[in-house]
């Protein structure tokens, strides 16, 4: 693969540490702050709206300029920002979304720049699929073994040493992505440019329209991705939530569930390898629809035991979904469109999911968390059944 890409694996592992922190950490930030499932809901919508914002220039930015460093930047940012929140003597719930703004923006720059950096990290680019699944398995390590310490921590020591524990990760990580080859691309079209006609290209999401709906594999494979994400965002919204109701501590009971949907991926990362003869629509159909019956089973399930079943299920669906989502994409779009492609997938998923999410923490204080989690599970199944009948029809017309 090369040391480029084992250089930005490193970083990314260590980065995944402070995620999981970070991961149980905020949500009973707000919960501490609330106490209340809408208000969970409506934090995960404000992390949402400036991606959707910056989803519209992260494409052209990442397709024009040095991915590099973007995502050095993202990473320091995030690292300031974080630690400075614990600093901060005032806590607040709009002091934490303002901060989850950030986060956010910071995030859908980097998410979108890696992945379109990432083919280019490799000394053979006939190895994308195999170079996502060893990725992939690293990453998911840390989903095994950070969430059930990081779970104990934060119930003993308290949110904000989460916080404290991902900053410092984010700025090992960037320190690190600094030793990366430098990333020269062509950027003569906008030299000749005044700033005001720069932002305005910069701002074209026509061009992201055109790459995303001029291909029909690409077409299908990113409204099934943003429609599986906008029902995952539920999941996710409720997730502590949920377990903070049905179990007693709830930290650590979330700790050993996020554990086994961390073995979950682990288990899935070699099995990709395995299934490399098998066809990567078909696995990547599959595994929707493999979430949609782990999701369903989770939000029915009443023992942590089982409810981590599910979530191991649902570890291996994801994985299969990811690996397979960014191997298609990354293979059917050229370099120098790839970022809009990735950027356009993200737009798209942000504004579905934001519509979900504004009425699903009013659905969760009414019906249930557990019922609405359950019902996204077979939206998520509908989803997956209609994504194999129209990708049939799109791959008749190509």
């Amino acid at each position: 693969m090369g040391g480029q890409f084992y250089l930005y694996l490193t970083s990314r592992f260590i980065s995944s540490i402070g995620n999981e922190f970070q991961t149980i950490a905020f949500p009973f930030a707000v919960l501490a702050l609330t106490g209340s499932a809408f208000l969970m809901t409506l934090s995960f919508m404000i992390n949402i709206i400036p991606a959707i914002i910056i989803g519209t220039i992260s494409g052209q930015v990442a397709d024009r300029y040095s991915r590099k460093k973007i995502i050095v930047i993202c990473d320091l940012v995030r690292a300031v920002v974080l630690i400075g929140y614990v600093v901060l003597p005032y806590k607040s719930i709009v002091v934490l979304y303002i901060l989850n703004i950030i986060m956010s923006g910071c995030g859908s720059f980097f998410s979108v720049s890696a992945s379109s950096l990432f083919p280019n990290l490799l000394d053979n680019k006939d190895k994308i699929k195999k170079a996502n699944a060893i990725e992939s398995f690293f990453l998911n390590i840390s989903m095994v073994l950070v969430p059930i310490v990081a779970g104990g921590i934060i119930m003993k020591k308290g949110v904000n040493l989460g916080f404290i524990i991902n900053g410092i990760t984010f700025l090992i990580s960037g320190t690190m992505l600094m030793f990366l080859r430098k990333d020269v691309r062509d950027k003569a079209s906008l030299k000749a440019l005044t700033i005001k006609k720069k932002l305005l290209e910069l701002l074209n999401i026509k061009d992201i329209i055109v790459v995303v709906f001029s291909n029909e594999i690409v077409k299908i494979i990113i409204i099934t991705s943003a429609l599986f994400f906008a029902c995952g965002s539920i999941f996710m919204s409720l997730d502590a939530v949920y377990v903070s109701k049905v179990f007693g501590n709830a930290p650590l009971a979330l700790g050993y569930i996020n554990t086994a949907w961390g073995i979950g991926m682990i288990v899935s990362s070699p099995l990709i390898l395995m299934l490399k003869k098998v066809k990567e629509d078909k696995l990547f159909f599959l595994s929707v629809i493999l979430m949609g019956i782990a999701t369903i089973g989770y939000g029915l399930s009443k023992e942590v035991y089982i409810s981590a079943i599910f979530n191991l299920i649902g570890g291996v669906a994801n994985t299969l979904f990811l690996v397979r989502f960014r191997t298609i994409l990354q293979k059917n779009t050229s370099d120098n469109n790839r970022g809009k492609a990735f950027a356009g997938f993200s737009i798209i998923s942000k504004v579905l999911s934001l519509v979900v999410l504004g009425s699903t923490g009013f659905l969760a204080d009414i019906l249930g968390v557990g019922i609405v989690i359950a019902a996204s599970g077979v939206v998520c199944l509908v989803i997956g059944w209609g994504g194999v009948i129209f990708y049939k029809k799109s791959i008749k017309k190509v």
